[in-house]
């Protein structure tokens, strides 16, 4: 186990004291450590910065839809008649629009 910090953490008019460290037990260079007085208590917060390496910066997924000219004309003629169908069962406007708003969402 190593402390990264160094420099005390609880300063006081009579002593100085290392007691809130930062311990990894990685073998990896330090870059620099600070302890930062936040006035919020008798003790000191500490900050330690580290090289973790590279990120992976490696290829991506991308997800799309295939927006073929059959599958537009498909879709531009199933889903009116779907549309009739739902509206006419409801018997208000934000039933028509629900249903509307599904049908669409599941055939797109």
């Amino acid at each position: 186990m190593i402390n990264t910090v160094k420099t005390p953490s609880r300063i006081t008019p009579s002593t100085e004291s290392l007691i809130d460290v930062i311990i990894t037990n990685k073998d990896i260079p330090v870059l620099s450590t600070a302890v930062v007085d936040l006035g919020f208590s008798d003790h000191l917060a500490q900050i330690v910065k580290i090289n973790i390496g590279e990120r992976n910066r490696g290829s991506k997924m991308v997800v799309r839809r295939q927006f073929a000219h059959n599958s537009t004309e498909g879709f531009k003629c199933l889903l009116p008649k779907e549309l009739l169908t739902d509206i006419y069962n409801c018997l208000d406007v934000n039933c028509s629009l629900e249903a509307i708003l599904g049908t669409f969402f599941t055939m797109f």
